[in-house]
């Protein structure tokens, strides 16, 4: 056997090691995320056609970025009176440009025929954060405006400048009607972010980022958090 050979066959053990560690560590981390999440009483969910339907709920999630979206990681719940299906997912962007990839965020939804809902999004973040932080905040509302929606005084829901709303101009009035029964919920909850339309009521939090860079997994104490979250915010706005 020539010494060509033997190169060849070395990258190709090699290669191969690396893929079995690769999905040796994919099923460690999905087992991890499984036993987490199943201890809030979601299950993976990998039915196509369910995760079909959420992708299009989904669209209204940072209309900021254009281009292709990914829903992994799909966990589901349902309510006990079973008005209401509670998920829990990985969602992906492409970048602004839609040609590379752009970020991703954990997503709480709540989709219930219950809901009859405005279009519009609230972002916000802590109030302990440092001053770079709101700075980048204020410059990214400023400077990169929603497609689709328009910013209102913040102010009208009992907010702090720690937040933005906005909202589908069309749909102003019927956000204004309800402004006490969102503010109430999240007003003291800095660093949400909520997307709604019709039926659909999406959460995320910037603490999920940071905890995944920080320590490579989610803190379950603050999921369970944002999907009580979620439930005051159903208990508050269903019809």
């Amino acid at each position: 056997m020539n010494t060509t050979l033997l190169i060849l066959l070395g990258f190709a053990a090699f290669a191969g090691l690396l893929v079995y560690l690769t999905v040796l560590s994919s099923k460690v981390a999905e087992k991890k995320l499984n036993d987490q999440l199943g201890s809030l009483g979601f299950a993976r969910c990998v039915d196509q056609s369910i995760k079909d339907s959420l992708l299009q709920h989904l669209q209204i999630v940072n209309t900021r970025v254009p281009g292709k979206r990914l829903l992994l990681n799909l966990y589901k719940k349902s309510s006990s009176q079973n008005e209401c299906d509670l998920y829990f997912c990985d969602y992906h962007f492409a970048s602004a440009s839609g040609r590379g990839r752009g970020g991703n965020a954990f997503l709480v939804c709540l989709i219930s025929g219950q809901l009859q809902l405005p279009r519009f999004t609230v972002d916000s973040y802590p109030e302990d954060s440092p001053a770079f932080i709101s700075k980048m905040f204020e410059t990214l509302s400023d400077s990169l405006p929603y497609p689709d929606i328009k910013q209102i005084d913040s102010q009208l829901f009992g907010l702090n400048k720690n937040f933005r709303v906005y909202v589908a101009p069309e749909q102003r009035d019927q956000l204004i009607s309800i402004k006490s029964e969102v503010g109430s919920v999240i007003a003291d909850k800095g660093g949400i972010s909520l997307d709604a339309k019709g039926n659909a009521l999406i959460l995320s939090d910037i603490h999920f980022k940071s905890d995944m860079m920080v320590k490579k997994s989610l803190d379950m104490q603050k999921v369970s958090q944002l999907v009580e979250t979620g439930a005051a915010l159903y208990d508050k706005l269903k019809i």
